[in-house]
């Protein structure tokens, strides 16, 4: 590799001081030429491929409808581009042998920043084409000329770092474009131009030869040119056909230019914007599944990663000094992309991602092929010149052809032809690089030999050279420039590493000397860090590619739905039966007939805003999976009620894209109110009953009601009712949150499986029940919010599969009772074929249920038995919840509710447990218990979940209370609250559900002001005749005459009264009996 000449004389007469004197010099020198040549470099080209890659962003942002491109006609922009580049990339780089750098660069700087804001107005396609020629000729000098001049100021120990940092400024480009909108970066990739201009023309250093830099000292200089001289090989004269014939005799430009050729076609995965244009055609029934924004986003992370690529790749061949194995990694890297890629309708989203991110790798070849050119050809700077010239002139020819044909956009999302071709290149770029590599091998034997035979003694003695200690070669801290039979010699101290400033090649050179210690145990300890924190982030890009759907936005337009959902094999009902197709109707007619008692005045937003109001808006949460008729009748039935302001879909179905446009929503009736605003997310995933919480926790209001597309609440008012009284706010603050419980619905059965789901033990403040949510239910908004951070709470952790099932632990982590009035629920079954549980087929739904309740039972025990659970993210609840609700259930006609203190259910603490001692405690229990015995004495035993082993043999222990638990048949057969008011028809009292002049209902009350005797009647159906009449019978009886006038039916005959429902108010000293109606031996 030419004739060895020292950089700093090494010989022995070189005192020890000197030495350090020369040493600090270089570094000196080094620190300067980093700042001032590399900032310059670094800006320059990164302004110059922020505007390069800007142009795919325009394309995917609105500039292909702007400019009506249609086909590969993008592809014509870039070759555009390259024309001009290819073009003149010979003419450019051989200027800088006449033209000074400190000239050349700035003027080709302003030369492109004028043509870059001339962009951000351009109006047909031909002007965007003649402005990307003339931008490539502008541009032509940048890269190779960047690397033309780092060969002459760094030896080589240093240059593929250099090179590193300059390349990785384009992938940082890369992630600035995303983040910019296109017109805008135009301009500002013009103006930036500049001052970075002005910058370079009174500041960057030119080569050593020319340097006239007042920041260096003529010692500086000197030793500039000493550290990198060449070999006594011929310099360019003037006279071009010998210096041609020259370069041309030499094998290196005949293999280093087809070696590049390969190395850049494997990154067209990323050069050539595969994943955008991927991520463009992904389509759900006509719509985009990725934004703009997103699109513009998620491929920002294959730079980051490239740039890692090409810091680690840089510190290793800097050290080793051999460059060609770098072709290695590049060639297995593109073989998994493509072979993901080829497989395109075989391999999930997720692996995709993965494929574009490891297409970063290949990006390492812009640094260290170059690198590797720059030391093949180190002794002559015309063949230098050409060489790098060349390299980048024919990678950029060939580049032209394969991007308007192969790899085409009109090829997109596949490539397929494209991919083979990468399939073929691989083996080919390994050829070429072992040819090379034994070329270079060749050379470097050959001119061992010359020196050998050199007459030269002062270097043909390795005794007369200074003793340099193994680990200090190692580690850099002094390196030999020149190379004789295989040893380096010349001190020459290595760079960031005393330049403080420079962080991050301070952070290269330190894991350099990290992964080179003389220590094994250091050496081995590194590389094991490093390993680690590779896979670190190896998983958290695969981890970013299997879940690529973005956050969602905070506010939706209230009339198109996001577009979040992945690709997904459309859902297509199956038509509905008959029986269907009438329950429809029937179902339709229901909700029709049902209106709210309450007024629209309440609910206007400035009414809700005041201090005094009484009520609450309501966020409506609908969870969707196949139901979309019955997701119509859930909007059409809630959209009627006042109190309920907004409305949030959230579909699970990834097969099924709903938008706002399908659903209408009408004002409640007889109102002068708006409708509630629609709010559609789309989830990417199935995320099951977790996205309640997640769009609970979006709502605009304060409160939510839960309802799914399988059930319709016609109880909506009273519902309300109840939730107010009990549960909007009033109780369990504690110190997890402002209060309030839940008040849902279900039915009798399960109302009675739940009152055994019930759970408490005063020692640790629990106290809590289970309840579903899906069948009606009211909560406050900061439970959801809450429960999203419990999540995170240890040791609570949640698997992904049990944050799916959130009923579950949502209800039993509020830590309190919820609230349920249990009636005739009316399920909603329009649809045709299998709509079920979106668990899937095969999954024992029940199983899950029971499995996931005592599991959060145990977690929330856990979670209380810690002493400080203020250490938790959000604390759990701990004050007791309030006494429970006497409203109990709903008339028919949900114009009246049902009340009474009576109940057949025992309280949790009727349960009995085995003594504390006589306990096998879980861990928790051992190592967090409040108040641990101090001694074997049996005390009383408490709740334990870790002592039950399931669900059910808990409600076992129901049955062993005294006074018994009710049965199953009693309970929904003839003790349900809802039986007493309207669940047995014409049997029970109220026959609320219709209106008939049979039925007479009277409302009285006592006006307290005025005596015993006066007494307000108000009546239904039929007007007072005369002056009511009140006779006292006993201390707790009243007789009360009331007369009514006569109503006539079409015959003129008499209507008797068959019931009449007496409701007295005011100050009574006893109970008074409404109906006299016995629930089988439970008197109300």
């Amino acid at each position: 590799m030419g004739q060895p000449v020292a950089a700093v004389d090494a010989s022995p007469a070189l005192d020890e001081a000197e030495r350090k004197r020369l040493a600090k010099v270089e570094r000196s020198l080094v620190r300067k030429i980093d700042f001032f040549i590399l900032s310059f470099l670094c800006l320059q080209f990164y302004v110059n491929y922020l505007d390069r890659v800007s142009v795919t962003n325009a394309y995917v942002s609105g500039m292909a409808v702007d400019l009506n491109f249609k086909g590969n006609e993008i592809n014509q922009v870039g070759s555009c581009f390259v024309a001009g580049y290819a073009l003149f990339q010979i003419p450019q780089n051989l200027l800088l042998l006449v033209v000074p750098p400190r000239i050349l660069f700035p003027v080709n700087g302003l030369l492109f920043g004028g043509l870059t804001m001339l962009g951000a107005a351009v109006k047909t396609k031909p002007a965007l084409y003649a402005l990307s020629f003339f931008k490539g000729v502008a541009e032509a000098s940048t890269f190779v000329g960047a690397h033309y001049v780092l060969g002459s100021w760094y030896v080589s120990s240093e240059i593929a770092k250099r090179g590193a940092v300059f390349v990785s400024f384009s992938m940082l480009a890369s992630i600035s474009s995303g983040l910019i909108q296109w017109r805008w970066l135009f301009l500002i990739c013009g103006l930036i131009t500049i001052p970075i201009s002005a910058w370079g023309f009174f500041y960057f250093p030119d080569t050593p030869e020319r340097t006239t830099a007042a920041y260096l000292t003529e010692e500086e200089r000197q030793l500039a040119i000493t550290r990198v001289q060449r070999s006594a090989k011929p310099k360019f004269s003037g006279a071009v056909l010998p210096a041609i014939k020259r370069v041309f005799g030499r094998w290196h430009i005949w293999m280093l230019c087809p070696l590049w050729i390969l190395g850049g076609i494997q990154e067209y995965i990323f050069i050539d914007s595969f994943m955008p244009y991927w991520m463009l055609a992904q389509k759900v029934h006509g719509k985009a599944v990725y934004t703009v924004s997103q699109i513009n986003t998620y491929p920002t992370g294959i730079p980051a990663a490239a740039i890692l690529v090409l810091i680690v790749t840089a510190v290793w061949t800097d050290y080793t000094g051999k460059r060609y194995q770098v072709n290695f990694l590049i060639g297995a890297s593109v073989l998994v992309s493509a072979s993901i890629l080829i497989n395109y309708d075989r391999v999930s989203t997720g692996v995709k991602f993965l494929a574009f991110y490891l297409s970063a790798i290949p990006i390492a070849g812009q640094s260290i092929i170059y690198a590797w050119a720059n030391e093949l050809a180190h002794g002559d700077d015309l063949e230098r010149t050409l060489l790098l010239s060349a390299m980048n002139l024919t990678a950029y020819v060939v580049g032209i052809g394969f991007g308007l044909t192969i790899f085409s956009a009109a090829h997109a999302p596949r490539w397929h032809s494209g991919i083979i071709c990468l399939f073929v290149s691989v083996p080919l770029l390994l050829v070429v690089t072992i040819a090379t590599r034994y070329l270079q091998l060749r050379d470097q034997k050959k001119n061992a030999l010359e020196v050998k035979n050199d007459s030269t003694p002062e270097l043909d003695q390795k005794e007369a050279l200074p003793a340099i200690p193994r680990h200090e070669l190692a580690t850099g801290v002094h390196r030999f420039a020149s190379r004789i039979n295989g040893v380096e010699y010349g001190m020459t101290e290595d760079i960031f590493r005393s330049v403080p400033r420079a962080r991050v090649a301070s952070t290269l050179d330190l894991l350099e000397r990290l992964l080179t210690h003389r220590s094994p145990l250091v050496r081995r300890g590194s590389f094991l860090l490093f390993l680690l924190f590779i896979y670190y982030l190896t998983s958290t890009i695969h981890a970013l590619g299997s879940f690529p759907p973005p956050v969602l936005p905070a506010a939706p337009s209230s009339t198109k739905s996001p577009q979040t959902s992945l690709a997904a094999t459309p859902y297509v009902p199956a038509p509905p039966t008959v029986e269907q197709a009438r329950v429809y109707l029937k179902l339709l007619d229901l909700i029709e007939g049902r209106k709210s008692a309450f007024p629209a005045a309440p609910f206007k937003r400035t009414a809700l805003s005041s201090d005094t109001t009484r009520v609450v808006g309501v966020t409506a949460v609908v969870l969707h999976w196949k139901r979309r008729k019955g997701l119509q009748l859930v909007l059409k039935h809630i959209s009627r009620y006042p109190f309920i302001r907004e409305i949030i879909v959230w579909n699970n179905n990834e097969g099924i894209e709903l938008v706002a446009d399908d659903f209408v929503l009408s004002s409640p009736p007889e109102s002068n109110l708006s409708p509630p605003v629609l709010r559609i997310y789309n989830s990417p995933s199935n995320v099951h009953d977790a996205g309640k919480h997640l769009a609970c926790s979006l709502a605009s209001y304060k409160h939510c009601y839960f309802n799914d597309d399988d059930w319709l609440n016609i109880y909506m008012d009273s519902l309300y009712v109840k939730y107010l009284e009990c549960c909007a706010g009033g109780g369990g603050a504690g110190r997890g949150g402002s209060g309030g419980r839940i008040a849902s619905n279900t039915m009798p059965i399960i109302h009675l499986e739940h009152r055994r789901w019930r759970f408490e033990n005063p020692e640790i403040d629990l106290h809590t029940g289970f309840t579903w949510l899906g069948t009606g239910a009211f909560a406050p908004r900061h439970l959801s919010v809450r429960f999203l951070n419990q999540q995170s709470a240890a040791p609570v952790l949640l698997q992904r599969e049990q944050t799916l099932v959130s009923d579950m632990y949502f209800s039993l982590w509020a830590n309190s009772y919820p609230e349920q009035m249990p009636n005739n629920l009316v399920p909603i079954d329009v649809e045709g074929g299998e709509v079920g549980w979106s668990r899937g087929a095969g999954v024992d739904q029940w199983a899950v249920v029971y499995g996931n309740t005592l599991d959060a039972v145990r977690k929330l025990f856990d979670i209380l038995l810690i002493e400080e659970p203020h250490l938790c993210p959000d604390p759990f609840p701990l004050a007791p919840p309030p006494p429970e609700s006497h409203t109990r259930a709903p008339c028919g006609n949900d114009g009246c509710l049902f009340s009474t203190s009576i109940s057949p259910f025992p309280p949790p603490s009727a349960l009995t447990y085995p003594p504390l001692t006589a306990r096998k405690p879980s861990f928790w229990s051992r190592a967090y218990w409040k108040s641990p015995p101090s001694n074997p004495v049996e005390i009383e035993g408490k709740f334990d979940p870790y002592d039950i082993a399931s669900i059910k043999a808990y409600e076992a222990k129901w049955s062993l209370v005294d006074g018994g638990w009710p049965t199953d048949q009693w309970w929904t057969e003839k003790g349900s609250w809802h039986l007493a008011v309207d669940g047995k028809g014409a049997e029970t009292c109220w026959e609320s559900w219709r209106r008939s002049l049979d039925l007479e209902n009277i409302v009285a009350w006592q006006n307290t002001g005025a005596g015993p005797e006066a007494w307000e009647i108000l009546t239904e159906s039929r007007r007072l005749s005369g002056v009511p009449h009140i006779r006292p019978l006993g201390p707790s009886q009243v007789e009360v005459t009331i007369p009514l006038e006569p109503i006539v039916d079409f015959y003129g005959e008499d209507i008797p009264i068959r019931k009449l429902k007496f409701v007295s108010r005011g100050k009574k000293r006893w109970k008074l009996s409404v109906c006299g109606f016995s629930l089988d031996g439970w008197d109300v």
